[in-house]
């Protein structure tokens, strides 16, 4: 079975505007993610210190995405 959506029926996904921000944020995301990848990919390393981890990258990534946040607005 088909079904066929008319352009009115389809879903509208909001899109982010592409600003140099969000750029940096989509390429710290994909670092994040990539390195957590890693981390839990490899063995011997417990749930906690995984999360530990996790926990840290993510506090990372977010205090250097405000840093570059605001560097990038008093350029412009």
């Amino acid at each position: 079975m088909s079904v066929n959506f008319t352009d009115s029926e389809a879903a509208q996904w909001p899109t982010r505007p592409d600003t140099p921000a969000t750029r940096v944020d989509e390429l710290l995301s994909t670092a994040a993610l990539e390195i957590l990848n890693s981390i839990y990919k490899q063995r011997g390393i417990s749930r906690v210190a995984r999360e530990e981890l996790a926990c840290r990258i993510n506090e990372v990534m977010g205090t250097t995405r405000m840093r570059i946040a605001r560097e990038l607005e008093a350029k412009a």
